[in-house]
């Protein structure tokens, strides 16, 4: 992500969407004096689990450049829209899908239409349809903003 050398850069980092343990956290980054490098970071905190079956707490970060992320969040968005009517049926209702290494379980809600629950290495996080849909607007809004 950051590519350091001898020089001082400048680094700016936003939070689109904070989270407790247990849920996803997103945040924007941008490193101009770095040829313009720019993307999101995916924060899993939260439990997971070891390969002895071993609950632990900890965290992790997946880092997306600003194309991945706007493919991600372009699937997710795409797949919701397209099963919205079978996900307002309620929480028996399901759909799920995978982005390179992550897996996208959206489950249906009569209120919010969706929940999604982002599985990752050992994590299994959730991430709220309103914490989804505010990292979408401020995720779009802040790379506006790094235009000017």
């Amino acid at each position: 992500m950051l590519k350091p050398d001898e020089k001082t850069k400048k680094l700016e980092v936003y939070g689109l969407s904070a989270a407790s343990s247990g849920d996803l956290t997103t945040l924007i980054y941008n490193a101009k004096e770095d040829e313009n490098n720019q993307g999101i970071l995916l924060v899993f905190y939260g439990n997971y689990w070891n390969e002895n079956g071993i609950v632990f707490q900890g965290y992790d970060f997946s880092n997306f450049d600003t194309q991945k992320a706007l493919s991600f969040l372009s699937i997710i968005k795409k797949n919701i829209e397209l099963n919205k009517e079978y996900l307002k049926k309620g929480s028996d209702s399901n759909i799920y899908f995978s982005y390179e290494d992550i897996t996208i379980l959206a489950t249906g809600n009569s209120v919010t239409t969706f929940d999604l629950r982002i599985l990752w290495k050992n994590f299994d996080l959730n991430w709220e349809a309103g914490s989804f849909n505010r990292t979408i607007k401020r995720f779009e809004k802040r790379l506006t903003q790094f235009e000017k």
